[in-house]
């Protein structure tokens, strides 16, 4: 095994636990890209996070992605999307 992958974004908060026990890169979020993005970013701009629901989407969440309790972060859930509710609307 090379590295770690995995789809649910709401794994982010175990990044830390997961990567701690395995050998090789683990990759839980696409939210560990939000620190990179930000660096890219002109100051007082936001990165833009889109999720299945926004509500579930809590701070450890962010801080298992690397992502700073201050950062310039605006969350959208999709709560209200037929596509989206009926897969993973009550992730927490």
């Amino acid at each position: 095994m090379r590295a770690i992958t995995t789809n649910c974004g709401f794994l982010a908060k175990f990044q830390p636990e997961l990567t701690a026990s395995v050998s090789v890169p683990v990759f839980t979020s696409s939210l560990m890209l939000v620190p990179l993005v930000q660096r890219m970013l002109p100051p007082g701009r936001a990165v833009g996070v889109l999720t299945v629901n926004a509500a579930s989407l809590h701070r450890e969440h962010m801080a298992g992605a690397g992502i700073a309790a201050d950062a310039p972060v605006v969350v959208a859930g999709l709560e209200t999307e037929k596509e989206f509710t009926g897969c993973c609307s009550t992730i927490s």
